[in-house]
């Protein structure tokens, strides 16, 4: 029972891979975007990337700051 689940899923997910490929060969055409500006654009993007740049984060996130003791009360009603 099990494996014929993952069939159906299996067969699911690449019907849609199938189905959106599809539709990206398509768009391009409408587009009239060609195989050789993909790459040209490739190429730009590989001479525009450097090495990632350092992110000065804190290891841990700040702990929450507890309500002073010294704080006034909300007013209850009894």
């Amino acid at each position: 029972m099990g494996r014929r689940i993952i069939r159906a899923i299996e067969w699911l997910l690449l019907d849609f891979e199938e189905r959106m490929v599809t539709f990206m060969v398509w768009l391009c055409w409408i587009l009239g975007i060609t195989t050789d500006e993909v790459e040209a654009y490739r190429e730009r993007q590989k001479g525009a990337t450097g090495p990632a740049p350092i992110a000065h984060k804190p290891r841990f996130p700040p702990e929450p700051q507890m309500p002073s003791k010294t704080a006034a009360l909300h007013n209850r009603k009894d």
